[in-house]
């Protein structure tokens, strides 16, 4: 484990399940997969771009783009990290900032239910289940029959150290989070994100 990793997380432990998601990753390397190839690869080397929030600790990127996802600390209001929300961090992208969760299971259900976790980025712009389907499509047209069947081994082993995940609706649990976000905030900032109360 590389001490950026460690600086990364500070004052906070690295959860169990970020240091799972590492070592599947070495594990699916010998069998010539990657976590890369559903777009969930673990972050091992944190290198944070510009627009990433001070108070964001990168776990996973999506391999395109600069895409990341993170835990928002909400500057260590938030003191156990599988209770943080989970924010998208897209820099090539206006706004560049997207709240995804409310926290890392129920991110987790997200990932499981799309092909590709880079695709959350741009579905936690849309209401409309037609835009939806469609995004969905025309990723699924394109992908070659091998390249699919890769991904389903991938899943499956994701599923092995996070067998409480399951596909959920994108739309609604996106939806449903950023509203549970903006009822705790207490000040709006321009990211966003905005300042919670106190707990």
């Amino acid at each position: 484990m590389s001490d950026d990793l460690k600086v990364a997380y500070g004052n906070y432990l690295i959860p169990k399940e970020i240091l799972q998601l590492i070592q599947l990753e070495r594990n699916l390397t010998k069998e010539n997969l990657s976590l890369d190839m559903i777009g969930f690869r673990p972050v091992t080397e944190p290198s944070p771009y510009s627009i990433t929030p001070p108070d964001l600790i990168p776990f996973a990127e999506s391999g395109g783009g600069g895409i990341h996802f993170g835990f928002l600390t909400d500057f260590h209001k938030t003191t156990d990290l599988m209770k943080a929300s989970i924010v998208c961090i897209s820099p090539t992208n206006d706004p560049p900032i997207r709240y995804l969760a409310d926290n890392f299971q129920r991110f987790i259900s997200l990932v499981f239910s799309v092909p590709h976790a880079e695709m959350l980025e741009q579905l936690s712009t849309i209401s409309n289940k037609e835009q939806e389907k469609a995004i969905l499509d025309e990723y699924i047209v394109d992908l070659p029959f091998s390249w699919k069947i890769k991904q389903e081994k991938v899943f499956s082993a994701l599923k092995n150290i996070y067998p409480l995940g399951e596909k959920v609706d994108v739309i609604t649990t996106i939806t449903s989070a950023k509203r549970k976000r903006e009822d705790k905030v207490v000040i709006t900032t321009f990211d966003g994100l905005g300042v919670i109360r106190e707990k």
